[in-house]
Parts: C-alpha cells; sequence; structure tokens
C-alpha cells in the first residue's frame, strides 16, 4: 500500500510538473533597422516595441550564454539583456570597430564572434575580447557551435571554411567559390549553405561533400529542427525555402513551398516551430517547414537573423524566446 501511495504521488508531481510548463508562454523577440526592437507574448501573431539604448549600429548575430543575451553588429557594437526585453549598451563592446556578423556560445560557455575582413574574437565573459589569427582578410558571416575535436566553424566569402578546436587556433580551408552564408550542426553531420544553392556537408569538420540542390537561389541560413520527423531547413532569395529529413548525412534536400517572394534571410527553430525572417519586415512560423503563417510585424524593415533562446531563463523545452535580428 505505501509503494501504491509513493506511485500515485509521483504520478500526481509529474502532472502538476507538466500543466506548469505547458502553461509558460512562447516569448518572441524581433530586432531591426535604427535599434527597433519588437516583442512576442502571444507565438509570434502580435508585437509590440522594446527600447534599444544603442539606435545607431544594426545587430547581426545574437547568442545567450550564463543567463545572458549577447548581441553584436556594427562597428564592434555589444548589447546584453538578461530577459530579451531590457537592454544594456556596452560602451567598450569587443574593441573592434569593424563589423561583427556572427556569435555563438560553445560546450564550455566560451563565445566566438566573428566579422569583416576575417575578423574573429573570442570571450568567457563578454567583456573582455580576445582577437585571433584567422589565416583570411575574407568576410566571415557565421560560425557555430560543434564536435569534441572540431568545436568551432566559421564560414564566409570565397568559400571560406575555418575550424578551431578552443576558438583561438584556428585552421583553414576552401572548398567552394561561393561565398559560404551559414553554417550548422546537429550532433552527426555540419551543413553549410551559400551563394547559388551551395550545400556543403560533412561528418567530420575536414571532409566536405557538395551536395545536389534543388535551387540555385542564394541561400541565406540554415537550421536543424529536432522535431519528431528531424529534419535541416535553409531559406534564402525569392522566398526560397529546402529541406531534408535526412539527419544523418543531410542528403536528399527537396524545395519546400513558400507564397511569398521577399528574401528569407535567417532560420531558426524552438519549441516545436521553425521560424523564418526576411526582407520588408517578413516573419514566418511554421511546425513542418512545409505549411507557412506569414505573420503582420506592422513593419518593413530588413531581418537580418532570428535565433531561439530561453525565457525567463527556462530551457526552450516548454518555452522559447525569438530572437530576430535586422540591419
Amino acid at each position: 500500500m505505501k509503494s501504491l501511495r509513493i506511485f500515485i504521488y509521483a504520478i500526481g508531481m509529474l502532472l502538476v510538473i507538466g500543466n506548469a510548463l505547458a502553461s509558460v508562454h512562447t516569448q518572441f523577440i524581433a530586432m531591426g533597422e535604427s535599434g527597433v526592437i519588437l516583442k512576442s507574448l502571444d507565438d509570434g501573431n502580435n508585437w509590440e516595441a522594446v527600447y534599444n539604448p544603442n539606435p545607431r549600429n544594426s545587430i547581426y548575430g545574437m547568442t545567450f550564454n550564463e543567463s545572458k543575451y549577447f548581441g553584436v553588429g556594427d562597428n564592434g557594437s555589444l548589447i546584453i539583456s538578461t530577459d530579451g526585453i531590457n537592454w544594456n549598451y556596452s560602451e567598450n563592446g569587443l574593441g573592434t570597430d569593424q563589423k561583427i556578423l556572427g556569435i555563438v556560445t560553445g560546450s564550455k560557455g566560451e563565445m566566438v564572434a566573428v566579422g569583416e575582413k576575417g575578423l574573429i574574437l573570442s570571450s568567457n565573459d563578454g567583456v573582455k575580447w580576445k582577437f585571433h589569427v584567422s589565416h583570411t582578410l575574407y568576410n566571415l558571416r557565421s560560425v557555430s557551435s560543434g564536435m569534441s575535436g572540431v568545436s568551432f566553424i566559421a564560414v564566409g566569402d570565397n568559400g571560406t571554411i575555418l575550424t578551431s578546436e578552443d576558438g583561438e587556433q584556428w585552421s583553414i580551408k576552401n572548398v567552394s567559390n561561393n561565398v559560404l552564408n551559414s553554417v550548422n550542426y546537429n550532433g552527426r553531420v555540419f551543413v553549410i549553405v551559400g551563394d547559388n544553392g551551395t550545400i556543403l556537408t560533412s561528418i567530420d569538420g575536414s571532409n566536405w561533400t557538395k551536395q545536389p540542390s534543388p535551387t540555385s537561389e542564394d541561400l541565406l541560413g540554415v537550421v536543424y529542427g529536432s522535431g519528431a520527423a528531424g529534419e535541416f531547413l535553409a531559406v534564402g532569395s525569392n522566398g526560397t525555402i529546402i529541406s531534408t529529413h535526412d539527419f544523418k548525412f543531410a542528403e536528399s534536400w527537396v524545395k519546400n513551398p513558400f507564397s511569398n517572394t521577399s528574401s528569407l534571410n535567417s532560420v531558426t527553430y524552438g519549441n516545436g516551430e521553425f521560424v523564418v525572417v526576411g526582407e520588408n519586415g517578413l516573419i514566418a512560423n511554421s511546425q513542418d517547414g512545409f505549411n507557412w503563417n506569414i505573420v503582420d510585424s506592422e513593419t518593413k524593415i530588413r531581418f537580418t537573423n532570428v535565433v531561439a533562446g530561453f525565457l525567463n531563463n527556462i530551457p526552450v523545452y516548454n518555452s522559447c524566446q525569438i530572437i530576430c535580428v535586422v540591419k
């Protein structure tokens, strides 16, 4: 009887916890031209303005680290928030006047930022940033955390791919003449997308395979959605969306339907939803990557990036904050 009571109590607690988590709302945050920041508390359907203390610089990349959001952009600018709503401007920024185009947090909490003219910086706290030799002067447009031995991968112009084990020492290779715009890793395979429909994949971060692409449009962003089916989704110019359900090797890409021809500049996944952003204030979401709901963002600004994070420091298991970055 005692065992039965314990079992019933445990089931009851699970139900209470489950109901509490289910009641947590998704929060979406968009950042844009002239310091525009928008937030949504109803799954991205309605938006309202949030104050940005640094309206002079566009923000191109964002990451979450140590319960804080870090946004980077023009002139080495840096804005910081603990909730994605109230933002503080860092006077020192990243210690450079160059444009920062991407930032990521590694498995050990270290942040790596990349930008124009081969710029690479790293920081453990977001206050002190160190400059590193990248072996290139090409713009670096995206950076992703990875696996043991290849902790970080950065990509950029002229097919540039950089890999690093610690975020400080970098190796370089060029496997394409196209601009490489975005890189993502799902724990099994790296995927890079770029101009002219370029799709590159690698299991080890060293040997790369060019995949047949269903489009010749420029591909500007890629993400892995870990839903029931599991799929990589890439977006690009002229409303292009392509995907593959091959989560092991990222082969066999197909073109997905989308009813808008605006350029789609970035895509993210969280809380069971894909979210894309693009030109003319475009925001759209989808649970499967095929059926899309285009949202009225009440703005015509150009979004350049979107990331999924946390809401009030709660992991994205049942609540998700989406941050859209605009220039």
